[in-house]
């Protein structure tokens, strides 16, 4: 997948969420895959430095970059990639923190 194709993507799915609320949902690995999970008590609105990051890099945008705590990991061709290097990453390290992307302007939200 493409940056231009996860972007349509991430677009789709955020239309179809327009009347859905799900800020209380929270986000956990459960064999290959990321379930919700209802968490009143949690805040996702913000990122923490333990965060991984995914933007957009190289010439137009046409690699991605992964970042957490502030430090860059690895740079990818394909957005797949640069998810299963970090679902290798989170369960290598038993932890499994929020994953968002950062756009090239700067917004940003959260992948699951």
């Amino acid at each position: 997948m493409n940056f231009y194709e996860l972007n349509e993507k991430i677009i789709n799915e955020r239309l179809s969420m327009v009347a859905i609320d799900r800020s209380h949902l929270k986000y956990s690995r459960k064999k290959d895959q990321f379930d919700y999970q209802a968490d009143v008590n949690e805040d996702h609105s913000e990122m923490s430095d333990d965060d991984y990051k995914i933007t957009p890099s190289g010439p137009l945008g046409g690699n991605v970059s992964v970042s957490a705590n502030d430090k860059f990991l690895r740079e990818f061709s394909e957005v797949e990639d640069a998810l299963n290097f970090i679902r290798k990453d989170m369960e290598n390290n038993n932890f499994w923190p929020n994953i968002w992307w950062i756009s090239d302007h700067g917004n940003h939200w959260m992948i699951d």
